[in-house]
């Protein structure tokens, strides 16, 4: 892992609990969180860690990522594929393209998953997830547990979108700006 800087690499500054993983055109990926830096070249695979999430950079612009406990913010810029699942703490990441999977975790997880197809799990236990930009147009994917199948309502989040609950076996689906959800967009596991 090399150090900063780099030569044509300005990170942007960050507040203490958000995180910034962004790849540039020569394939070096930054990781800042908070007033960490790490730097990795596109060859390198690499793990880091920000503000309790565990980052695995695969390959150029591919990650897999863990969050904690800790409540935080992450945005991924310019990557091709981000697989994220949720921990205890509170959420919020911003992806701009990619084809990315978000599984759902025991804190509530807020996303907005970019202009690339994304694929959004919910399992029995999982807190409000809340999708900013679903598109059924684009083909993002809602997968569920099978087992929530028979307790699933589908009302008004009271805001123009679909909120989509479970009884007591989970918290919510918030599909902001969708006003109804076709039964066929969701994949039940």
């Amino acid at each position: 892992m090399a150090t900063f800087p780099i030569s044509g690499i300005v990170p942007d500054m960050m507040t203490d609990d958000s995180v910034l993983v962004r790849r540039y055109s020569d394939g070096t990926v930054t990781v800042t969180g908070g007033k960490s830096i790490s730097v990795t070249s596109g060859a390198d695979t690499a793990t880091m860690h920000a503000n309790g999430a565990t980052i695995n950079l695969l390959t150029p612009g591919i990650a897999e990522v863990v969050l904690g406990a800790t409540p935080t913010k992450i945005k991924f810029i310019n990557m091709g594929a981000i697989t994220l699942t949720g921990g205890a703490g509170t959420a919020t990441i911003m992806a701009d393209n990619g084809s990315n999977t978000f599984i759902a975790g025991r804190g509530r997880l807020t996303i907005t998953g970019g202009s690339g197809i994304n694929n959004y799990i919910y399992h029995v236990g999982s807190a409000l997830m809340a999708i900013e930009d679903f598109s059924i147009a684009k083909g993002d994917v809602l997968t569920i547990d099978k087992s929530l199948q028979g307790s699933m309502r589908q009302t008004s989040d009271g805001q123009g979108g679909t909120m989509l609950t479970f009884g007591s076996a989970a918290t919510a689906i918030d599909l902001k700006e969708i006003v109804a959800l076709p039964s066929t967009s969701i994949h039940w596991i």
